[in-house]
């Protein structure tokens, strides 16, 4: 996983962006990391378990599903390349009605 990075005033997510947009072969999706299939990326991911971080009283968005039920990942670092190492995702912390905004 390669993460946006200027350098010379050249951006890195452009060449990656390229990679995958190529039409002269196949697409390999392999370096993707797929966080709906989280057992398959153990070296790469780590699951966080989620503690109580609402306050009492807080407000619940209502295009936000619980925070209880959030399913959050940290990305490892790789031993070829530490891009990414320490990004967070949550995946899919909203409802029906927050996709739809």
């Amino acid at each position: 996983m390669l993460l946006s990075k200027v350098e010379n005033g050249v951006d890195a997510f452009k060449d990656v962006f390229k990679l995958y947009k190529r039409r002269d072969r196949p697409l390999d999706l392999s370096k993707v990391v797929d966080f709906g299939r989280p057992e398959q990326w153990n070296d790469r991911i780590q699951e966080i378990k989620v503690v109580d971080l609402g306050a009492d009283g807080e407000i619940q968005l209502a295009e936000l599903i619980d925070v209880s039920e959030w399913r959050i990942f940290k990305l490892l670092p790789d031993s070829k390349s530490p891009a990414g190492a320490g990004i967070f995702c949550i995946r899919n912390p909203f409802t029906d009605s927050g996709m739809e905004s």
